[in-house]
């Protein structure tokens, strides 16, 4: 409740209440973070926020993950906390590495892509968590499919 008074504060309700929708969650489902590697969670730990690893390696970082680093630029991508996500996608559901939490070492929970989604506090998905991830990532935002639908009737009427 302390961050989401701090939020509140800096950004507003809006979001949270109007989309997400927080007041008619009871329990947040689908916010357990995957398990990752002890080389990937080192890896995770050299990238700044906002930071995909080629920026790192610019600045003089060396990462450990075996991947070819000229085709896989972006294999590890942090995300900001004050900026665009990057697309949530489907593949998500395989490894989540273009997903990294901006200030923990773990990639994002169902939910918090949901919520970048902005799918509602309430929305329950399916289990298992890699069907969660293939379901948000195929999806069409809430708030997309809202804004076609009202510009659909405006168009209609």
């Amino acid at each position: 409740m302390e961050r989401r008074k701090a939020y509140i504060a800096k950004y507003g309700r809006r979001y949270l209440y109007e989309t997400l929708e927080v007041q008619r969650a009871t329990k947040l489902t689908a916010h357990c973070a995957r398990p990752h590697s002890d080389r990937d969670l080192r890896d995770f730990a050299r990238l700044l926020e906002g930071e995909h690893c080629s920026q790192a390696m610019k600045r003089g970082e060396t990462f450990e993950f075996p991947y070819d680093r000229g085709s896989f630029k972006d294999r590890y991508t942090r995300q900001h906390r004050n900026e665009l996500c990057s697309t949530i996608v489907a593949h998500m559901s395989k490894d989540g590495l273009m997903f990294i939490h901006p200030t923990q070492n773990r990639s994002l929970t169902p939910r918090e892509a949901a919520r970048v989604q902005s799918f509602p506090d309430w929305f329950r998905f399916p289990v298992p968590r890699t069907h969660q991830y293939r379901v948000i990532g195929n999806a069409v935002p809430p708030l997309v499919a809202e804004s076609v639908e009202t510009e659909r009737e405006l168009h209609v009427n």
